[in-house]
């Protein structure tokens, strides 16, 4: 009688050599390239939004913006401006509004798509003409377009000839043109995200430095921990601070803009705007300019 043992073998589990062989590494090579890239990329792009603050605090104050920031951190730092403004500016904006506007202005390529494609749809759909247009092609190819040979006329090799030089002198002009173009293209594109850091800068002037009547109203702890209640006359104010430096004393206006080492102070009173450094420095919340 044969004794089935009531034992089970188990056979280790074999690793899977993916998981841990060159091609695991190479795919984890490629995901840490991709995140380099893509934060490369992203410090990029708010450096030239942080650029375009201190374009617009020189637009709008005629201070000079290279004094508001010491390095491309602070430019980062700066860029938080323009993150702030467009995340409360995405509030007011209308879907249906915009959505409107933009289909109005897409009504003429839509007609110029739909003009192209009833003409590629014709070609498809008439063979006589396909036929021809393919046929004409054809014999225009076979015809001109054959390697230089002793049974190939003297005219159509001179004719070659003539076509080629025209084609080079034309053509030689436009790739140039269109290379320095391309480099042209590349170099403004880039910076041209500053246009955004320029706008958003310039419209949280207006708004909220130059535009408040007063400061914004100090609150107590009362104050704080009372139910919310909607302002009436919405209102807007200005972010007034009280800054004790060791050596030039108390400064006192309205914040524009800040960076880790320096924030930029604009007093309504004077319309002097200074740059007032930050080291060993107090900074207090004031309500009043003036007091």
């Amino acid at each position: 009688m044969k004794i089935i043992s009531k034992e089970r073998n188990f056979k280790a589990a074999k690793p899977d050599p993916q998981l841990n062989g060159p091609q695991a590494k190479s795919a984890l090579k490629e995901n840490l390239t991709m995140l380099v890239l893509f934060l490369s990329v992203l410090g990029t792009l708010l450096t030239f939004l942080g650029y375009g603050v201190a374009v617009g605090a020189n637009m709008a104050f005629n201070l000079p913006h290279e004094s508001l920031f010491q390095s491309p951190f602070e430019l980062v730092q700066l860029s938080v401006w323009v993150i702030t403004e467009l995340t409360s500016k995405a509030t007011e904006f209308s879907f249906r509004l915009k959505y409107v506007e933009l289909l109005y202005d897409g009504l003429f390529a839509g007609g110029i798509a739909l003009f192209a494609w009833l003409i590629a749809c014709s070609l498809i759909k008439l063979p006589k003409l396909r036929r021809a247009c393919s046929n004409g092609a054809y014999r225009i190819r076979r015809k001109f377009i054959v390697a230089p040979g002793p049974d190939v006329p003297f005219w159509l090799m001179s004719l070659q000839g003539i076509c080629g030089a025209v084609v080079f002198v034309v053509t030689m002009p436009l790739l140039i043109i269109g290379f320095f173009y391309l480099i042209f293209v590349f170099v403004v594109l880039m910076p041209a995200v500053s246009l955004i850091g320029i706008a958003a800068a310039t419209n949280h002037i207006n708004e909220y430095v130059v535009g408040p009547k007063k400061c914004h109203s100090l609150r107590d702890r009362n104050v704080r921990l009372a139910p919310a209640t909607k302002d009436k006359d919405g209102e807007k104010g200005a972010t007034c601070l009280s800054i004790h430096v060791p050596k030039d004393g108390v400064v006192k206006g309205r914040e524009v803009f800040s960076t880790s080492s320096a924030t930029l102070i604009f007093s309504s009173a004077t319309g002097i705007t200074r740059r007032v450094p930050l080291r060993d420095a107090i900074i207090e919340t004031i309500d009043s300019e003036t007091d």
